[in-house]
């Protein structure tokens, strides 16, 4: 495959293939340090690449091991989502629906950034996640998904697209306010009045952490965090691990359990709860 062409899809896929039977003489799973050896030396191979411009992103940056246990799943508290995104109207006030459109879609930070408003469909209440804003060293990059990889086409539910059309209208008369018509394929999130550069990545990063702070959560907390509550939650409640590993836009059904296996605290007690139930009379 041409260097240019490898995507996060395919590494997460690699990574996962050698996870279940990596090796060739046994055909047995590798252990997870020997998937983090393979994705090391991949990742120092494709970061010389990028510093010689044969690709402009190194995609072994985001792509996401099984088993990779150096930092446990940590799922953004689901009680504190009221406080948070109070606070985060504070910081701007369009973040609070960024940060609901990551949570419902569970996307990664990239690829909402990426989210314009052609992928935008109000009538069948979905979002088609096409492009992701990503950094090039000191530039800010929009970069397609992969060729062979398809975009992500997620349904929403009905409060959040209201949210959305209501941001289109704003984001509407900004633009005409101006003199300029909003352009189709303008990002949704983005200070400019035609909409033709989206946020900054590290900026959204700092006004979360910030926002974070003022609801009373950990400082360490990180936009994926919600992205680790998305996927937790929704296996908490019955959501087929199918649909969850396609909505997170995994390769495989183990990754989505390998790495988003975290617990959230509130259905942990309730799991516990039913546990108890074992020992009372029938």
């Amino acid at each position: 495959m041409p260097v240019h062409k490898v995507g996060v899809e395919h590494l997460e896929a690699l990574y996962a293939q050698l996870a279940t039977r990596g090796s060739t003489r046994t055909g047995r799973p590798l252990t997870a340090k020997s998937v983090r050896n393979v994705h090391s030396v991949i990742h120092g191979a494709l970061e010389l690449a990028r510093r010689r411009r044969w690709i402009f992103v190194n995609p072994a940056v985001d792509a996401e091991r099984p088993a990779d246990r150096r930092r446990p799943p940590s799922p953004a508290p689901a009680g504190s989502l009221a406080e948070l995104l109070a606070a985060a109207a504070t910081e701007h006030p369009t973040l609070p629906l960024y940060l609901r459109v990551s949570l419902v879609v569970g996307g990664r930070r990239s690829e909402i950034h990426g989210l314009r408003w052609s992928g935008v469909d109000f009538e069948r209440s979905r979002l088609l996640l096409r492009d992701t804003v990503v950094r090039a060293g000191n530039e800010l990059l929009v970069k397609p998904r992969p060729e062979s990889g398809d975009p992500r086409l997620v349904y929403v539910d009905a409060g959040t697209m209201e949210h959305l059309r209501q941001h289109h209208a704003a984001a509407f008369d900004t633009a005409m306010a101006v003199g300029i018509p909003l352009p189709r394929d303008a990002f949704v999130f983005s200070d400019d009045p035609d909409g033709a550069e989206p946020w900054r990545p590290e900026t959204t990063a700092r006004r979360f952490q910030r926002s974070c702070i003022a609801a009373g959560m950990p400082k360490t907390t990180r936009l994926h965090d919600l992205r680790h509550l998305a996927a937790t939650w929704l296996l908490d409640q019955g959501v087929p691990l199918p649909a969850v590993s396609g909505r997170l836009g995994h390769a495989t059904n183990s990754i989505t359990l390998d790495v988003y296996g975290g617990r959230v605290q509130d259905t942990d007690r309730l799991a516990a709860e039913v546990t108890g139930k074992l020992f009372e009379p029938q």
